[in-house]
This record gives structure tokens, C-alpha cells and sequence, in this order.
């Protein structure tokens, strides 16, 4: 297949190398001409994902021209630059039969506004969310992982069964909805186990915290449209739990600097990278407040982070069972 990938962050180019491992022909976009200038001197991306060289058989291009003739199109920019990438795209004249694939994990705006949302609107051909425990890293390492690939597309599948190469399983599920939730929902409840970090209250506790959290991230996901069996499969529980485990979680650090005493404030301005819970706690609060949702959990990191309230004032242990 020819595919085109927009966005060469960390996970953009992961999967770029996983996508030419399976022998397709890979055009990796960049977001500038001086992006491109470095990926391009070093074939490698020193800025975002260095450590992984990029094959001389992946093409490092701004030429948008080539989406006209690509059959899958991954949009790997952050959820912030959503927009600016399909109208983009929508620009060009995409084949029949071309998939564009959202990567992106986050609400683009500050809003209940999900990724499908924008490419649908603006973008008008097959689509899909890719979602599931993704750690660029260890996906350009060609450590295994499985994920869920939502579409409404039948021929879904086939594009699955060209993406399945050894190391990443691919379930295919008509649940876009639930999927995109699970992306979400995910950043918030890693910043609630963070702070159990933060607090050292071992693993033991933390694996209790996420098993109180996926029900009632589930319970939320049902209430605004998912799948329950959604939520307990790899766009759901899986990514949960590699979000709130792994070292590399910027949500997870961000709840742990909490738990050591540091104020929100604080850690935000010495952020580089965004913190797509923050964000997403406040427009989810807000929405499971109007539909008088039971989110223990998701109240108390809300006061936490956005109430200013201690941990003890936020009683947050309590929450956990």
C-alpha cells in the first residue's frame, strides 16, 4: 500500500517503521521545511524520536501532492493541530477507496469534541481511530502490542490484515465512540495514579486504583455512547493500564509530582510537553456534572488539579475499592 503519514512527532514516525516493516511505501510528513531539512541530513528524528534511523525506503516530504495517490492516510499530529491537518488534506483529491486514520489521542478543543468529529466535517472518505497501549518506543522497537482500529467501513479489515506484521495485533470494532473515549478517558485517570505514586503507595494499591478506575470509566463511556466490551479491551483497559504504569507517561509524572507535594501550577509552567489530562478532566467533570454522572474517582483528581485542594481535603483515598 501506499501510505502518507501527517505529523512526525514520536508516534507518527513509530509508525512509519512499523508500516515499512510490513513493505509499504511510507511518505512521512513532517510539520515544516526545517523539520524536514533535519530528518532528511540525519534520517533520523533528533528532535522528537532520536535513537531510531530512518530506512533510505521511508520518503521524508512536504510534497501533499502525494496524498492523492496514497491508500491510507495516518493524521499523527497532536489533537491540538487536528484541524490544520484536514484542511490540508481536504485540499487534495484522495482516491477512491483512500482511509484516513486519526492517531491522535485527546479532545481537539475545549469541548466534548472528538477527533472523528473534525474528519468527518471536513474530510469526505473513509475513516478511522486507531487507539490502544502505543508506546512510540517500543512499537519502533518491534515490541508487541495490540490495538483497536474503529471503523464504520467494512473493508476495514482488509487494511488491518496488511498492518498485522508480527508484532502489532489489529481488532477491528465498528465502536468509534468507544474508542475515542477510551483515548481520553485514559490521560485523566493516569494522573490519578501518578499521585498514588507520588505518595509511594506501591504497586499493589496502584493496580487496585486502576481496577476501581476502568469501571468507572466504563460506566462513563456507556453513558455517553460506547461499548461496554470497548472499555475493557485495548483502546480501554490496555492503554489505562501502560498510561499509568509507564515511566514515560507525561499524565502519570504529572500526577506523581502532585503526590510529592508540587502544585499545579507549578508543574505547568515547567512542562514542555502537553498534559492532555489536565485539559480533559475539566471538560469531562463538567459534562458527567450535567448528566449527574457517579465519578468519585474523576471529581476528586478535578479538585485536585483544578480545585486546589489537597490530597487530604480531596480525601482521595477513599475513593479507591
Amino acid at each position: 500500500m501506499n501510505i502518507a503519514i501527517v505529523g512526525a512527532g514520536a508516534w507518527g514516525t513509530a509508525m512509519a517503521l512499523h508500516a515499512n516493516k510490513c513493505g509499504h511505501h511510507i511518505s512521512l510528513f513532517p510539520r515544516d521545511q526545517k523539520e524536514l531539512n533535519t530528518l532528511i541530513t540525519h534520517r533520523e528524528n533528533v528532535n522528537y524520536f532520536p535513537g531510531f534511523l530512518l530506512p533510505d525506503e521511508i520518503k521524508l516530504t512536504l510534497d501533499f501532492n502525494l496524498l492523492e495517490s496514497s491508500e491510507v492516510i495516518f493524521v499523527a499530529c497532536p489533537s491540538v493541530g487536528l484541524d490544520d491537518m484536514c484542511h490540508i488534506i481536504k485540499q487534495h483529491q484522495l482516491p477512491k477507496g483512500c482511509c484516513v486514520i486519526s492517531l491522535c489521542k485527546g479532545l481537539p478543543y475545549d469541548s466534548l469534541t472528538f477527533p472523528s468529529d473534525i474528519i468527518k466535517s471536513s474530510i469526505t472518505t473513509s475513516f478511522a481511530i486507531l487507539s490502544g497501549p502505543t508506546h512510540a518506543k517500543e512499537v519502533a522497537k518491534g515490541l508487541p502490542t495490540n490495538v483497536d482500529l474503529a471503523s464504520k467501513d467494512e473493508y476495514i479489515t482488509q487494511i488491518a490484515d496488511k498492518l498485522n506484521f508480527k508484532t502489532i495485533g489489529i481488532r477491528c470494532t465498528d465502536d468509534i465512540k468507544g474508542v475515542e473515549l477510551g483515548s481520553c478517558l485514559k490521560n485523566i485517570y493516569a494522573i490519578g495514579a501518578g499521585i498514588l505514586d507520588g505518595m509511594e503507595l506501591g504497586d499493589n494499591f496502584r493496580c487496585a486504583y486502576i481496577t476501581s478506575a476502568i469501571k468507572e470509566i466504563s460506566n462513563i463511556g456507556v453513558n455517553l455512547g460506547g461499548l461496554r466490551e470497548t472499555f475493557y479491551g485495548a483502546s480501554g483497559l490496555g492503554d489505562l493500564m501502560a498510561t499509568c504504569s509507564g515511566v514515560w507517561s507525561r499524565n502519570r509524572t504529572f500526577g506523581e509530582r502532585i503526590g510529592r507535594g508540587e502544585t499545579t501550577e507549578k508543574i505547568l509552567a515547567t512542562s514542555i510537553a502537553a498534559i492532555e489530562g489536565y485539559k480533559t478532566s475539566k471538560i469531562f467533570f463538567n459534562e458527567c456534572s450535567r448528566l449527574m454522572l457517579d465519578t468519585p474517582i474523576m471529581k476528586r483528581i478535578y479538585n485536585i488539579i483544578y480545585g486546589g485542594k489537597s490530597l487530604e481535603e480531596a480525601d482521595f483515598l477513599s475513593c479507591i475499592h
